[in-house]
C-alpha cells in the first residue's frame, strides 16, 4: 500500500510538465504522431471504452485561419462570457495565433457528448502530453479553439464527420526553448467531512444512522 509519504512525491515527469508557446518550424512526423495516438488511446476509461478519433492538422494556412476565426469568435462571445475587450487585448492581436506558430494540431474527437465520452478524450489528452514529454516534445492544449472546430462549416472543410465531436486540441512541437515549471496556484489542504464507517458492516452510515448514532458507534 502506498504510503502518504509516497503519494505525496510526484513522478518528476508530472511535476515537470508545462504548457509550451514557441515552437520551432518544423512539424511532427508520421511516425511520431503514430506513438502518440498509441499512447493516447491506453488511457484509462471513465466506465467503458469509447471509440476515438483523431483529426491531424498541419497546414498553416488552415491553422492560421481557424485562429483568425477562433479569435473572431472570442470577441462576438466576449459579453457573454463576461469578458472585457481591454481582458482579450492580447489574443485578439492580428499577428497572434492562438497554436503559436507550431506546425502540428491533434484534435481528439469522441462519437458523442456524453459526460464519458468527453472525460475520456481527455484522460487521453493527458497520455498524449506525457509520451509528448518523454520524447523531448513540448504540448499545449488550445481551449479556444474548440468552438471553431465544431462549426459545421469547419467540419465540413477539414473533412470531420457530422456525428463527430472535437474536444481536445492539443498543438504538438520541438520546444524552441526549455519552458521552466511553474506552480499556478498554492496546495489548500482538502477538506473533509466527518463520515462515520460502520464498526461491523464496513459502509457509511446513511444520514438518518448517522443523527441517531452521534458517536458513530454501530447498535447491537
Amino acid at each position: 500500500m502506498t504510503n502518504i509519504t509516497q503519494a505525496s512525491t510526484a513522478p518528476s515527469m508530472v511535476r515537470g510538465h508545462d504548457a509550451v508557446r514557441t515552437y520551432d518550424p518544423e512539424v511532427i512526423d508520421s511516425h511520431t504522431l503514430q506513438t502518440l495516438m498509441t499512447a493516447a488511446v491506453g488511457a484509462q476509461n471513465v466506465a467503458y471504452p469509447q471509440p476515438l478519433q483523431f483529426v491531424v492538422i498541419q497546414d498553416r494556412g488552415v491553422l492560421k485561419s481557424l485562429s483568425d476565426r477562433a479569435k473572431a469568435m472570442l470577441v462576438a462571445q466576449s459579453s457573454a462570457l463576461g469578458l472585457s475587450l481591454d481582458h482579450l487585448s492580447s489574443f485578439v492581436q492580428p499577428d497572434f495565433n492562438i497554436f503559436y506558430d507550431a506546425g502540428t494540431l491533434l484534435v481528439i474527437c469522441a462519437r458523442n457528448r456524453s459526460n464519458f465520452a468527453l472525460a475520456d478524450c481527455w484522460l487521453a489528452e493527458e497520455n498524449l502530453v506525457l509520451a509528448a514529454q518523454s520524447i523531448g516534445l513540448g504540448t499545449c492544449a488550445i481551449g479556444l479553439a474548440i468552438s471553431v472546430l465544431n462549426l459545421p462549416e469547419v467540419k465540413q472543410e477539414l473533412g470531420i464527420a457530422k456525428e463527430l465531436a472535437p474536444v481536445a486540441p492539443i498543438i504538438i512541437g520541438k520546444p524552441r526553448r526549455v519552458t521552466p515549471y511553474r506552480v499556478k496556484s498554492a496546495l489548500r489542504p482538502v477538506g473533509r467531512s466527518a463520515w462515520t464507517v460502520r464498526r461491523r458492516a464496513g459502509v457509511p452510515w446513511t444520514l438518518p444512522e448517522r443523527r441517531a448514532n452521534p458517536e458513530g458507534t454501530h447498535p447491537n
